[in-house]
Order: structure tokens, then C-alpha cells, then sequence
């Protein structure tokens, strides 16, 4: 692969992992008005919110498998075949007028998430290794969380002019197909005479630690997922504000998550994996304390760039982890199985937060979250040192 073709190699990696996170958050702006929608639907408050979430319960379903039959079939194909299906099924809310109907195809936008966001994310552990690695899972999940500010902005620039505007962001999809197709090359799995591609990867997968990290993940994304299910309907409560000032207020938060991302690499160079959670977790209740305890915009808004400082370290840490435990033949499946534990908790966010909301109130609920990610902070802040070498005797 030559230096050029690498080079867009990358990019088209990057940029249609961007996908992932815009996914569901482009179109968090207009909850309120698709509540007003399909106010006469049954259970619309809780059914509006999950058109934002309901895409994590395909991806949790479906990545595992897509991982096996990544690891069997090959990376490209599932690329190219998931950015089609994600520009036809993310667009249909252009022209859906029923609420069920909007549901399944936000759920088919899942699929399409799934096949993307496991290639992309299996074909960096396949390209590169160690540090250098650390250096694009970092570039990675900057680019997701740059893809949420961008879209997210124009998602709610859209939604001042209509419900439907956000919807037509997703046929940008279709643009990276013709990139794929051209720079992404399928890795060999037939061992090259002189070469290994990852000569670090371990022969046998650290248990343990695979099962805290699925379950870190899921409870890290059920938290993140409070700002862009809940934030739009805190801001109403407050003053009259614009759709684009909430797109703003929220994407605030994924670019302070973009900036802290890009510098992974560094900050790995000094901590441990648990101590990075320990600080993702603990900034996250500071931001959460600061919203719920809010009484304007301007407060909201300083709460999500404390929590965006934590969410920045949280999506890098789960995968360069992940990636550091598991065995090459076993990569797609874990990162899989990693996809899934991860949508699950953004699926689950709204169910379990809303009915805490309805009972009282968003800012308490936001409280509540505060102190359950400090509780959780705190406990991997004290057995940092001690889950470290768990991890590296389950290797040896």
C-alpha cells in the first residue's frame, strides 16, 4: 500500500466512522417537535425518544454477528453494503408519515451502523499496531465525535425549518461509497513470509478484563446518550430556545470530546487504561452535577463541556483496550461483541431515564447520574493498579 493510498485509506476509515455518532444525534434537535408530531400516538413520549436511541438495539443485535462474518467473509464488502443502507434507511425520515413505520427504519439504520462501525473499527486493528494504533483509534473517535458537532449543528439549523430537515444529513453516506470502494483494500489473512501484521496481539483473550470493558462501555454510553435524548427537553423547560441553540449546547459537548480524543495517544502514554476511566467517569459527574443543578442556558452549556472532557477519553480507552487483550483471529468478534454492549447501553438510556425523568424531573435525574458516575470513578481510581496487573497475568 503506498504512502498515498494509505493516506486516503485512513480518511475514508475516518470519515465513515464519523457516522457513527451522527447516526442518532443528528436528529436530537427535533425530538420535541416529533414529539408534537405524533402526539397522538400511543406512549409518543417515550416513542419519540427512542427514534433517536432505537438504532443502538440493531447494532446490539446485529454486531456480533457482523463481527463473525467479518472474520470469516472479509472488512470491505461490509463497509461498502452498510454505507448504501445507511444513506437509503437514514434519509426515510424525509417522506415517513407514521410514527412505527419511522421506527423501523431508524432500527434498519442500525444494521447499517453495525457493518460500518465494526469494519472500520476491526480494519485499524488490522492496519496497524501498538502506539501507532493508540494514534488512530484517538484520530478515530475524534472524528466521531467532530462528525456529531457538525452534524448536529446542521441537524439543528434543519429542524428550525422542519422536523424532516436533520433526515436528509444521512445521504452524505452515499458519498463515501465511491472511496471505499477505491482506497480500503481487504487485509490478508494468510500469514506473508517476513511480515506480521500485528505482532504484538496476545494468543489468548485476558476474560476478565474483556467483561469490564463490555460493561464499562455499556454504562458509559447509556450515560452519554442523557445529553442528547434529554438536554433538548431540559432547554425548553428553561427559556425559548432555538433548535440550532440546542444543536449548539449539545455539540458543545462532542467537540470538547473531539479535542480530548485527538490526544489520546498521549494521554495512554501516561495512565493506565483503568486510571483513564477513573478520570472519564468522574469529570462526567462533575458535568452532570453542573446540569442538574442548572437554571439557564449559559449553565447547561458549561455542565456538557465538563462532561465532554470525560466522554472524549471514554470511547478511545474501551477500544484501544479491547484491542490490546484480544487475539487477531478473535478481533471482529470481540470488537463485535464490544459494538454491542456499547449500543445496548444508548438503546436502554432513554427507557431507563425517562421514567426517572417523568417521576423527577430531568435535573434530579441528571443528579442522580452524577453520583453514579462518581461512585464508579472513584472504584476504578482505587483498583486502577490492581485490574492493570489482573489483565497482564491473564495474558502471560
Amino acid at each position: 500500500m503506498t504512502t498515498k493510498i494509505k493516506t486516503w485509506t485512513i480518511v475514508t476509515l475516518l470519515a465513515s466512522s464519523s457516522l457513527t455518532i451522527m447516526s442518532s444525534a443528528t436528529i436530537a434537535p427535533s425530538l420535541p417537535q416529533i414529539s408534537e408530531v405524533f402526539a397522538n400516538a400511543p406512549y409518543a413520549d417515550v416513542l419519540s425518544r427512542l427514534i433517536l436511541t432505537i438504532p443502538g438495539l440493531t447494532i446490539a443485535l446485529t454486531a456480533p454477528f457482523a463481527g463473525y462474518f467479518i472474520d470469516r467473509a472479509g472488512r470491505k464488502n461490509f463497509i461498502i453494503a452498510g454505507l448504501i443502507l445507511y444513506g437509503i434507511t437514514g434519509s426515510a425520515g424525509l417522506y415517513l408519515d407514521s410514527l412505527s413505520y419511522l421506527l423501523a427504519s431508524r432500527a434498519l439504520l442500525g444494521l447499517a451502523v453495525a457493518a460500518v462501525m465494526t469494519s472500520c473499527t476491526t480494519l485499524i486493528g488490522d492496519y496497524f499496531a501498538g502506539e501507532q494504533r493508540n494514534r488512530i483509534i484517538g484520530m478515530q473517535s475524534s472524528s466521531m465525535a467532530l462528525g456529531g458537532v457538525v452534524f448536529i449543528i446542521l441537524g439543528g439549523l434543519l429542524a428550525d425549518y422542519s422536523w424532516r430537515g436533520p433526515f436528509s444529513l444521512y445521504l452524505i453516506a452515499l458519498a463515501l461509497v465511491i472511496p471505499a470502494i477505491l482506497f480500503i483494500d481487504e487485509p490478508s489473512r494468510k500469514p506473508v513470509p517476513g511480515h506480521q501484521p500485528d505482532s504484538g496481539a496476545p494468543r489468548h483473550l485476558s476474560i476478565f478484563s474483556a467483561i469490564l470493558i463490555h460493561i464499562t462501555g455499556f454504562a458509559g454510553m447509556m450515560f452519554f446518550y442523557m445529553v442528547p435524548v434529554q438536554i433538548p427537553f431540559l432547554l425548553k423547560e428553561f427559556e425559548a430556545v432555538s433548535n440550532t441553540k440546542v444543536g449548539i449546547a449539545i455539540a458543545s459537548s462532542t467537540l470538547i470530546g473531539a479535542i480530548v480524543s485527538s490526544f489520546y495517544q498521549k494521554i495512554k502514554h501516561r495512565f493506565l487504561f483503568p486510571t483513564i476511566y477513573a478520570f472519564t467517569f468522574c469529570l462526567m459527574a462533575c458535568g452532570f452535577w453542573l446540569i442538574g443543578i442548572a437554571d439557564s442556558y449559559i449553565t447547561t452549556v458549561a455542565g456538557l463541556l465538563v462532561n465532554g472532557l470525560g466522554m472524549g477519553m471514554m470511547m478511545p480507552n474501551g477500544s484501544s483496550w479491547i484491542m490490546a487483550i484480544t487475539p487477531l483471529h478473535m478481533r471482529g468478534r470481540i470488537v463485535g461483541t464490544l459494538t454491542t454492549a456499547v449500543f445496548l447501553g444508548q438503546f436502554c438510556s432513554p427507557i431507563i431515564s425517562q421514567p426517572l425523568t417523568a417521576k423527577t424531573g430531568i435535573n434530579n435525574t441528571f443528579l442522580l447520574c452524577s453520583y453514579m458516575t462518581l461512585v464508579i470513578g472513584i472504584l476504578f481510581a482505587i483498583s486502577a493498579r490492581r485490574l492493570h496487573k489482573t489483565s497482564i497475568k491473564e495474558l502471560t
